[in-house]
């Protein structure tokens, strides 16, 4: 299983990039140490390829450049890149957010935090947004719930006065599987316009399992690794997609 996913990885990496909606689950927790040999920041990269019968849709790809600083244990900023290599186009940028995290409650089994965000289009025909989330995470005694609440509103083009609901769920074992190997179940859903949500086969769901490794942990070289397949629930859905994160903090 492990040789699976990192062949795809491997296989993807150097493959140009069409605009699609990224995968992102969010968590509450802020990143932040005193000690002055820490610098708080860290950096992800993130993307993933779908895979589905609709050719426009078919092995279309998304990838994120994400820099981040904790200034204290509740207060995060972040900027994220996301690349494109548009059809018919040299590669581009089609968005930037500027995004800030804050801590509200940080207890040993909860934490909650609120996330907002300015996305900024820079495609000429690309609609500019805001985006808030709520953010919680309850930790049991076998496995760890991450899961967010997401609104997305269009602050200009033709659909500006509407807003977004989405919901991202994640459940990390905290018993490896096998070499400090993780088991994750992962999704995300698409409700579509919350003053009238969507019937269940015009939303959007998809969910399925994945896996996490900390490679070098606990030196000054960690990085994180995470690799997910998930697939798609109705429709209007991905068929298939597959996607993946590499955190590093400095």
């Amino acid at each position: 299983m492990q040789l699976i996913f990192i062949w795809i990885i491997l296989a993807y990496i150097g493959v140009p990039f069409v605009l699609k909606a990224h995968h992102k689950i969010d968590n509450p927790i802020i990143k932040f140490s005193d000690s002055p040999e820490i610098k708080n920041l860290f950096f992800e990269w993130r993307g993933h390829i779908n895979i589905d019968r609709k050719k426009n849709n078919h092995e279309t790809y998304h990838q994120v450049l994400e820099f981040g600083k904790g200034w204290n244990k509740i207060h995060e900023t972040d900027i994220e890149l996301h690349i494109a290599d548009l059809k018919n186009s040299s590669l581009a940028i089609p968005t930037i957010k500027f995004q800030n995290k804050f801590n509200l409650i940080n207890k040993k089994n909860l934490l909650f935090s609120t996330f907002f965000s300015f996305n900024v289009a820079t495609e000429k025909n690309g609609s500019d947004q805001i985006e808030y989330k709520f953010l919680f995470q309850n930790k049991f005694k076998y496995f760890i719930f991450n899961n967010g609440l997401g609104f997305y509103k269009n602050i200009n083009g033709v659909n500006s006065k509407k807003t977004v609901l989405k919901y991202f769920p994640l459940i990390y074992f905290k018993k490896p599987i096998i070499s400090d190997i993780h088991l994750a179940i992962a999704g995300s859903s698409d409700f579509g316009k919350i003053s009238k949500f969507s019937t269940y086969t015009n939303q959007k769901h998809q969910y399925g399992l994945g896996i996490k490794r900390s490679f070098y942990k606990n030196t000054s070289s960690e990085v994180d690794l995470t690799i997910a397949y998930l697939k798609g629930l109705n429709s209007k859905s991905f068929d298939q997609s597959l996607i993946w994160y590499v955190n590093k903090s400095f």
